[in-house]
């Protein structure tokens, strides 16, 4: 079902995430044709145990045209990362949910991985925070909550298609 936008345009789907009433509401990329497959080949492999969270980054993933694996936990990460080798190009670790210390992760992955950028996603990141993650060697960390438009700009800017 499409509902009308403020000039009486009947061109959102009712509950679709991402649309405004208006088409200045919407975030740069929702509502137009979706991206194409990932031309580079390269893999995003996002890390965290909610299935929910999982799915849905992945999605996102997928929307903005990447090949998007998932992991549950850190040994599967690791496990993927040494199997698919120089086809992932960056891990999206949702390290709140993880448990896990965030530096150690980066230690891990520079010592096995160097070659994959790491992208932090944190509730409520202080600057302090966001500043040692990068001093240590991650790409980027990504602030929740967060919206479709800030992920695909986060993909684009660490992985470009």
């Amino acid at each position: 079902m499409l509902t009308p936008n403020i000039n009486g345009k009947k061109d959102a789907p009712t509950g679709a995430p991402g649309w405004g009433t208006e088409p200045a509401q919407r975030s740069a990329g929702w509502g137009r044709e979706k991206p194409q497959p990932d031309r580079l080949g390269k893999q995003v492999v996002v890390v965290g145990f909610d299935p929910f969270t999982l799915g849905s980054e992945k999605n996102l993933c997928d929307y903005f045209g990447y090949n998007a694996i998932t992991a549950t936990d850190w040994a599967n990460a690791m496990e993927l990362f040494a199997k698919k080798g120089n086809r992932v190009g960056l891990a999206i670790i949702d390290s709140d949910i993880l448990g896990l210390d965030r530096l150690w992760i980066l230690g891990q992955m520079r010592a096995n991985h160097p070659e994959i950028k790491v992208v932090f996603i944190i509730a409520n990141v202080t600057a302090e925070v966001r500043d040692t993650l990068i001093r240590a060697g991650a790409s980027d960390v990504l602030n929740k909550p967060f919206n479709g438009h800030a992920f695909g700009e986060l993909l684009s800017a660490n992985l470009p298609l």
